[in-house]
């Protein structure tokens, strides 16, 4: 095993002592929680309000944690 020298951990145990850095908060874009009345009047089959948050999550969130997006879908139907 290679020895690593001191200067090699000081900036190591540096960063570890200094707390994380606030999260961001949670936001959806106003875009996918406003439907439009073109979307209204279309009878095709549009995304509704719950597939665009649905897409938003599922893209924001990591796949380690994919579990947890039906959760947060059923809270927000």
């Amino acid at each position: 095993m290679k020895a690593k020298l001191l200067s090699h951990w000081i900036p190591k145990y540096q960063r570890l002592m200094q707390p994380p850095p606030p999260q961001k908060p949670f936001e959806i874009p106003k875009e996918l929680l406003q439907e439009t009345e073109a979307e209204q009047d279309i009878s095709s089959p549009s995304p509704s309000k719950l597939n665009m948050v649905a897409k938003y999550i599922a893209y924001t969130i990591p796949k380690t944690r994919k579990k947890y997006i039906l959760p947060i879908l059923e809270r927000e139907a």
